[in-house]
């Protein structure tokens, strides 16, 4: 089983899409992914367990740089 957090709030027919494999966590250091729209993350500390970031919508600027290496 995967865990994800959303930073935003994303609409539930994009969330319907994941199967039982999924299960939303509010806790961001137990989330294996990050889901996020707008959400600055630039003074979020990265986890050890998460691997993936996925952006709803075009560019990539409130992701920190450092982390496309480290996921």
């Amino acid at each position: 089983m995967f865990q994800y957090t959303c930073l935003n709030p994303i609409a539930a027919v994009g969330l319907d899409n994941l199967t039982e494999d999924y299960k939303q966590t509010e806790d961001f250091a137990q989330a294996d992914a990050v889901l996020v729209r707008s959400a600055a993350m630039h003074d979020l500390e990265l986890s050890d367990k998460l691997c993936a970031v996925a952006r709803a919508g075009a560019g990539v600027n409130n992701i920190q740089r450092e982390w496309y290496r480290c996921i």
